[in-house]
């Protein structure tokens, strides 16, 4: 729901459009549950224990002058995944992988040019997507006594161009 009277910031463009990409990508989007906080009814709803889970969170990482009339802004998205009932570490790393294929298709440049380009048009500096926090597997102790459980934390980052007298 957007804030009637605010005007939609450029990195919020780039966000939902990363979002986006990644919901509808064919080795993914359906097969994961998502939770992107980027309006969707269903991130309220009770999470499924019998699906992966990919959370996306967006956050500002730095914010630098750019010009005399516009800021640089690092878009971070902290990627939280869980894999109920899996011990097996190496199934983040490939669900990893697959999230960084979303972004860069395997055999499909232009398709990666293009969103790149949608990208730059939503607000972002060059469209290229980095991934400085590589997915992290992390054993936690279970609720209650519980065995212990597995989940990966990892971050991707976008540079956007915010103009300031706009």
């Amino acid at each position: 729901m957007a804030i009637e009277g605010i005007p939609v910031d450029p990195r919020s463009l780039v966000y939902k459009r990363i979002v986006a990409q990644h919901k509808t990508d064919p080795d993914i989007g359906r097969r994961v549950e998502w939770r992107c906080w980027d309006g969707a009814d269903k991130d309220n709803a009770p999470v499924a224990n019998d699906r992966p889970l990919v959370v996306l969170i967006p956050q500002f990482d730095s914010n630098e002058r750019f010009a005399v009339d516009a800021w640089r802004t690092t878009l971070g998205i902290e990627v939280r995944i869980y894999l109920p009932n899996d011990s097996d570490a190496t199934n983040y790393f490939d669900l990893w992988g697959a999230i960084e294929r979303a972004i860069y298709p395997k055999d499909a440049r232009d398709k990666q040019l293009a969103f790149e380009q949608q990208l730059r048009d939503a607000g972002a500096e060059t469209g290229e997507i980095t991934f400085p926090r590589p997915a992290q597997v992390v054993a936690a102790d279970g609720p209650g006594g519980q065995p212990a459980v597995l989940y990966a934390t990892g971050a991707m980052s976008i540079a956007c161009i915010r103009p300031i007298n706009s």
